[in-house]
């Protein structure tokens, strides 16, 4: 037995000692551009590869339709995915690993972090490998959103976000959260705007979807509603008083902090009322299944901008920030051909800007408006968010990254 623990510690240090060697042997190597090949290739790096993160593995497939030959580097678990789209695939446990990796196979390929919470892998590989790195933040941390009253842990991560962002020269940006950070860090980018796209097999079952009428009208909120920085969730409960005598329902699908544990739904959420008979709470379901669940409600449900601010707000973030700040439910309702219920506001807000864009809005001041008796409309600007129509940007981006990276790219 205690052999067995020598080993391991042994195993552990000779790991350590390795990658700690290979890294300052890195530090020393004097910065170039390596040469490319004539091959479209890419190195994937990402941490989040399970069907719960689409992102990653919708970029990828569309990209091989335009001939780009793309490697996998996720860090090691079991998750379940489309392997074939890939031409290789290894793993990681530790940063230095990952970057021993990258050093091995980056050769001849571009390196693109897609759904990659890892901040210090992140910016070890923009210091290492230059300006063959493209990152996309995914989400911009939200101590950057407002440092004043942003905790000890937030700040720590915004911080290595930042240096990301301010060291990396190519970036892919999920929405316009980046803006937040300021014109100066953002000085001098190759920036591409690449947001969350709807693939084929979801808009045909758009396509087939029955869209009659029957019962009451639904709306529906899924993810959290009240987090420790804002009292969110009593604005959805004020918006449901307000509709208290018409045929509705309210369905919310809990956040995964509270996955088979209603009773710590009910303890977040003080103003929930058990005796509504009009509310309905439902588990926790994996991003992955829960678009298919709610197609069949009628309206997703968002409350934040001028209304979060003034009653609600606890004063964590800043609010001119705040409003540029996006939401990964509101592509969820439009790949559900839900219309959308959410606060709108002069300026225009980020979900305002892209739900108003692609699909069908109201203001929860004018919810009057809505017909609750008439049958949900097929969204006809679906095909403008279809991923396979907007690939063809990413590719030539792409391309151009690399021709500034390579000899001559044909």
């Amino acid at each position: 037995m205690i052999n067995k623990k020598i080993i391991k510690i042994i195993d552990k240090l000779y790991i350590f000692f390795r990658d700690l060697l290979f890294l300052v042997f890195l530090a020393f190597i004097t910065k170039k551009n390596y040469e490319i090949s004539q091959r479209k290739e890419i190195l994937l790096v990402s941490d989040f590869v399970s069907k719960r993160s689409k992102r990653f593995l919708l970029i990828s497939k569309n990209l091989k339709k335009y001939g780009w030959h793309i490697s996998l580097l996720k860090l090691k678990s079991d998750d379940e995915f489309e392997e074939d789209v890939f031409t290789r695939i290894d793993s990681y446990k530790t940063t230095n690993e990952a970057i021993y990796k990258i050093f091995k196979n980056h050769s001849s390929k571009l390196i693109f972090f897609v759904s990659n919470g890892n901040f210090d892998l992140a910016l070890k590989s923009v210091h290492f490998f230059g300006t063959k790195i493209i990152y996309d933040p995914l989400d911009i941390w939200p101590g950057n959103l407002n440092e004043l009253n942003a905790n000890k842990i937030q700040k720590k991560l915004a911080l290595k976000q930042r240096k990301i962002i301010k060291k990396v020269s190519n970036i892919v940006c999920r929405d316009i959260q980046l803006s937040a950070l300021g014109k100066k860090i953002r000085k001098d980018k190759n920036l591409i705007y690449f947001s969350d796209y709807l693939d084929s097999e979801n808009f045909k079952l758009i396509e087939d979807e029955n869209f009659s009428k029957q019962g009451p009208y639904k709306f529906v909120s899924i993810g959290n509603i009240n987090t420790m920085d804002y009292l969110n969730g009593k604005a959805y409960f004020d918006f449901i008083e307000t509709l208290k005598n018409e045929n509705v329902e309210f369905h919310f699908y809990m956040h995964p902090n509270h996955e088979n544990n209603l009773d710590s739904f009910k303890n977040e959420n003080p103003y929930f009322d058990e005796n509504n008979k009009k509310i309905f709470i439902h588990n926790f379901i994996s991003p992955d299944k829960i678009i298919d669940e709610i197609r069949k409600y009628d309206c997703g449900m968002i409350l934040m901008g001028d209304h979060f601010y003034k009653k609600y707000n606890h004063g964590i973030w800043n609010k001119e920030l705040f409003y540029k700040n996006g939401s990964s439910r509101i592509t969820d309702y439009i790949f559900a051909n839900l219309d959308i219920v959410l606060v709108k506001t002069e300026p225009k807000n980020y979900l305002q800007f892209f739900s108003g864009r692609y699909g069908n809005v109201y203001d929860y001041r004018e919810i009057s408006s809505i017909d609750f008796k008439s049958s949900k409309a097929k969204n006809k600007k679906l095909t403008n968010l279809l991923i396979s129509n907007q690939i063809k940007r990413l590719d030539e981006y792409l391309i151009k990254v690399k021709r500034k990276n390579d000899k001559p790219f044909r």
